[in-house]
């Protein structure tokens, strides 16, 4: 089949010319004077030794880089230390096994009509499905997370999953964006929120909250 893309020309290789070369081997230098006479810049050429030396600080050890930190991967590589102290890298870890693992996921959300599915962590990111019943064409799915054991909280509104319909159910998803200085230790709880046929439902996980702990590497 014919493309109608514009095809790319070839042009036939041609020979620079004696004078052309004889010009490049020449290159022109062009220097600017002041008013007596003396130039205006100053132009140092510095040249790189495989001898030189390198701050030991500003190479990354093996298999780390400011990139991997960020999304709290470790390869091989210490702790930053310095006279500023200790700062460890760190990652959150989902305490509960995959709801849909569990033997009475469909029953249960045959039940409360709403139940998370899938929970995954990518560096300080928590990204979760969560599946509803297909009981009314408008749905409203959010997501309640609290950082600091529920002192305070966040709403979340989650995203339907477009074409994620099997007939009885439905799929949203949600993302929950960790600080980077989370503290070790501590823990993100979070629960669904499910609103559709003018009910509201939960998934608090039994009452006991879903839950994501900071540890150290």
């Amino acid at each position: 089949m014919a493309s109608n893309s514009p095809r790319q020309k070839s042009w036939p290789e041609q020979k620079p010319s004696s004078a052309l070369v004889a010009g490049l081997r020449t290159p022109k230098v062009l220097r600017f004077a002041d008013s007596v006479g003396l130039p205006l810049t100053t132009t140092y050429l510095y040249r790189w030794s495989s001898t030189d030396s390198i701050p030991k600080q500003c190479i990354p050890a093996s298999g780390d880089s400011p990139v991997l930190r960020q999304w709290g991967v470790r390869s091989g590589a210490p702790s930053l230390s310095g006279s500023v102290g200790t700062l460890p890298l760190t990652k959150l870890r989902f305490e509960q096994s995959q709801p849909c693992s569990h033997p009475e996921f469909h029953r249960t959300l045959q039940r409360n009509l709403v139940n998370v599915e899938n929970v995954a962590i990518i560096g300080k990111s928590i990204f979760s499905t969560v599946r509803v019943r297909n009981i009314a064409y408008e749905k409203h799915l959010s997501v309640r997370y609290s950082c600091d054991d529920w002192k305070t909280s966040h709403d979340l509104l989650a995203s339907y999953v477009v074409g994620s319909c099997d007939g009885p159910t439905d799929r949203f998803n949600f993302t929950i964006v960790i600080p980077e200085d989370y503290p070790v230790g501590r823990r993100i709880q979070f629960a669904v929120h499910f609103q559709a046929a003018g009910g509201d439902f939960w998934d608090n996980n039994g009452g006991r909250n879903y839950s994501v702990i900071c540890e150290t590497t």
